[in-house]
């Protein structure tokens, strides 16, 4: 399956539906909207992913840390499929992206 993402912009935050795919094919997209997405606060949409694997978590979190490093509040993930939850567990990583929510 491919991998999109739709973007908008409501009172200051970027929101990110992600559908699809994000693995090792596909985590460059995220690398791309990382450059493109420039707000200080991202709220993504993961109920359209249909796999994730630990380089797609790694783009997503080398994203969240981005936007901290230029002085953002980051990701916050919402709507995260059982997938995606499990691969942060395993990586520690559930509070960083706000899945502990």
């Amino acid at each position: 399956m491919d991998f999109y993402a739709r973007t908008a912009s409501v009172d200051g935050t970027e929101l990110v539906q992600l559908h699809g795919e994000l693995d090792l094919a596909t985590a460059a997209h995220i690398d791309d909207l990382r450059r493109v997405v420039r707000r200080p606060k991202v709220l993504v949409d993961a109920s359209g992913l249909t796999f994730v694997d630990v380089r797609g978590m790694a783009a997503l979190l080398a994203w969240h840390q981005a936007l901290v490093d230029e002085g953002g509040e980051g990701l916050v993930v919402r709507n995260a499929p059982p997938l995606l939850r499990r691969v942060a567990e395993l990586t520690g990583t559930t509070g960083v992206l706000g899945l502990d929510d």
